[in-house]
């Protein structure tokens, strides 16, 4: 066998400097997880969004530049609600992703073996461009199964970010993806919980935070626990397997 083996960081919410994020260090929480996917055969390191704590800070993206090139892994990244999508396309020179009409970062790429999909939902939306190019770029790759976003694509089930935080244009997403005939693999964040959440022709994996999970049961901001986390996926040609990581040492 050939397994190739990635992972998936999401929500590392990374503050100023000395800055803490309702006292979590999450400078610290991005370079312990940084040190443990290291310990992996990792190929390739996907950041699912929210790389900034609040607001989108330039010298954020600059500091977690140097600590992903520090590791001599692949990496990709896209936008969340807290990200600036031409901030990041200038710090990590991704300009050729870059759409200056709709100020979003997508694009598709091959990544061990396999072609994926990058989607920017920064805004809690996707422009008309991006869906026709999301419709086109489907109907030209044939091979593309997996697809990476910041939110979820549908409602999770959590009062507190379905009611508050969710993606908008669920319905519009699904109808888009429906004439396809093949099963797409969502792997998404935002939600700070780890859920699995199979709908028609899609089957959505979110990743749980490097700052804080939520709960799950709650229409408020409820924290549930810190401990910090990662997604492991394990490809091969028909074969697909996922587990979440949490660190209870460092």
């Amino acid at each position: 066998m050939n397994t190739r083996q990635i992972c998936i960081v999401s929500d590392i919410h990374v503050t100023a400097p000395g800055q803490l994020a309702m006292e979590i260090d999450t400078r610290k929480n991005f370079e312990d997880i940084i040190n443990r996917v290291k310990s992996d055969p990792i190929e390739h390191i996907i950041i699912c969004g929210d790389l900034c704590y609040q607001e989108p800070r330039e010298d954020v993206y600059i500091w977690v530049k140097g600590i992903l090139d520090s590791t001599g892994i692949p990496y990709s990244l896209i936008a969340g609600n807290h990200d600036d999508s031409k901030w990041m396309t200038t710090v990590f020179g991704l300009e050729k992703d870059y759409h200056s009409v709709s100020n979003e970062l997508y694009y598709i790429k091959e990544v061990s073996g396999k072609t994926i999909m990058f989607l920017d939902s920064g805004k809690g939306f996707m422009s008309n461009e991006q869906y026709h190019w999301m419709i086109n770029s489907l109907e030209e790759h044939p091979d593309i199964h997996i697809i990476c976003m910041h939110h979820p694509p549908v409602f999770g089930g959590i009062p507190h970010m379905d009611t508050k935080y969710s993606f908008t244009q669920s319905d519009r997403f699904v109808q888009a993806l429906a004439p396809f005939d093949r099963l797409f693999t969502v792997f998404c964040g935002h939600y700070h919980v780890e859920k699995t959440i199979r709908y028609r022709n899609l089957e959505v994996f979110i990743t749980p935070s490097c700052f804080v999970q939520i709960d799950y049961r709650n229409e408020e901001f409820i924290p549930d626990h810190t401990l910090i986390s990662f997604r492991n996926i394990w490809m091969e040609e028909k074969y697909l397997a996922t587990s979440v990581h949490y660190i209870t040492e460092v």
